[in-house]
């Protein structure tokens, strides 16, 4: 394909006039814009589906591979990278993988690399785009994008990696130019090596949204004297790690108004039980759930709540939704066993208050004009102990909270080659680069 140079001819003439030069067309502008047709650099692509190397699958104009691609169903709809052998080989140097090392499924680093280059990651990456690879082995987070209801994959990356890497953890974050790099390498690996592909394994009724990426701010947490997330789980302080799960929906955030924290704690117990994996808790009674919280906020909770636990535990003893708004929202919209066409709602209304170990809850000063002869209300929980992720992320200087309702999540460690230091410092030769020692990113 031949794409003319951008030459503008009224600069040309205005050159010329200013010269006082007579132009003739046929002699100077003519040449001009025929010399200036170029032809486009032609690539040899290979294949982001292969098990192994695949050599070209197809030779041409980035155009020409993006239509083919297409055509394969190997991109996600939008303009990739031609991945190129070359350009694997300088990616795998980020890597402490060889070419042919399978990390999931029974697909290599090589292909890893490929998908990687096509969503535009910069070979920095890789690390993560590995560890996010092997993620995909089993069925622990994944296997609900089968689903018809348009989960999204979340992931959030912890340790001086993130720093290092930038990748963001304030205002916008999942906005970030680097963070997005990451999400579109996600949505080309779940649908390349991991099988799960719209229309084929992946039927959500109205599509899905790209995936969210994001770090958790671990020197906010250090210093409200909350433990960040992979720390909770058993790692090091500056071990590097992402873990991956999955959302239904992004949705609205909550900004707790007071400085009381445990008015806080009930706003967000409140937005809690607002959210779950299905409206109103239609589908399971106690889902899983990834809270975002801003520093402002944490710093706030953290002068009751001298741990993530602690909050945690109040938030499940305080997030508790009205039985009968549980039963009506089970019995005529639970997508599984239809329990309307079983028996009355009064007969489900009696199961679900023995299933899910109904209790009389005091009624809220907030809620008891409602129901001024009453002073209890038949309540169920709907959280249980190690189903909610809590993370210090986002605008520390904002007063904001948001319920992300999903699934399971599945920590993965990032692992970095021996001469990391050197790839980044070399690096720096380049425009733009600016890349510190990873023990420079560290936490004490």
């Amino acid at each position: 394909m031949k794409h003319k140079s951008k030459i503008c001819f009224t600069a040309v003439l205005s050159l010329c006039l200013a010269c006082g030069t007579m132009i003739n067309t046929e002699n100077i502008i003519y040449p001009i814009s025929i010399n200036a047709v170029v032809e486009e650099k032609s690539f040899d692509a290979v294949s982001p589906v292969s098990k192994s190397s695949s050599g070209t699958v197809i030779s041409g104009s980035s155009d020409k591979i993006q239509e083919h691609f297409e055509k394969k169903g190997w991109t996600d709809g939008l303009p990739i990278i031609p991945p190129t052998d070359e350009k694997v080989k300088d990616y795998l140097r980020y890597t402490p993988y060889n070419a042919n090392d399978v990390i999931c499924n029974g697909y290599t680093a090589y292909t890893v690399a490929v998908n990687a280059i096509m969503s535009g990651c910069p070979p920095e990456f890789m690390p993560i785009c590995i560890a996010f690879a092997k993620s995909l082995e089993g069925p622990e987070w994944i296997s609900v994008l089968s689903d018809s209801h348009g989960w999204t994959p979340i992931a959030w990356i912890n340790g001086p990696i993130s720093r290092q890497l930038a990748i963001d953890c304030s205002q916008g974050m999942i906005s970030d130019s680097n963070n997005r790099a990451v999400a579109r390498f996600i949505d080309l690996a779940v649908q390349n090596i991991g099988g799960y592909k719209m229309g084929k394994n992946r039927n959500d009724t109205f599509g899905s949204v790209s995936p969210y990426v994001f770090a958790e701010d671990e020197e906010a947490c250090l210093k409200i004297g909350w433990q960040p997330y992979h720390v909770e789980i058993g790692k090091n302080i500056n071990d590097n790690t992402i873990t991956v799960s999955t959302t239904l929906a992004w949705g609205n955030n909550v900004t707790p108004a007071t400085p009381d924290a445990q008015k806080t704690m009930e706003v967000i117990s409140w937005d809690i039980t607002e959210k779950d994996q299905f409206a109103l808790g239609s589908g399971e009674s106690k889902g899983y759930r990834t809270l975002f919280i801003t520093e402002a906020v944490a710093s706030n909770l953290s002068l009751k709540y001298t741990s993530k636990t602690s909050l945690e535990s109040a938030l499940i003893e305080t997030a508790k939704r009205p039985l009968w708004l549980r039963t009506y929202a089970n019995y005529w919209a639970n997508p599984e066993s239809r329990p309307s066409t079983q028996g009355t709602i009064k007969e489900h209304y009696d199961k679900l208050a023995k299933k899910e170990s109904a209790l009389d809850s005091s009624v809220p000063d907030w809620y008891s004009s409602l129901f001024p002869d009453k002073s209890t209300i038949k309540s169920v929980s709907v959280m249980e102990k190690g189903k909610t992720r809590i993370l210090v992320t986002g605008d520390g200087t904002r007063n904001k909270s948001q319920v992300m309702a999903g699934g399971a999540c599945k920590t993965i460690e990032i692992e970095l080659p021996d001469n990391w230091d050197e790839l980044l410092d070399a690096l720096n030769q380049k425009p733009y680069y600016n890349f510190e020692p990873i023990s420079s990113y560290y936490i004490k």
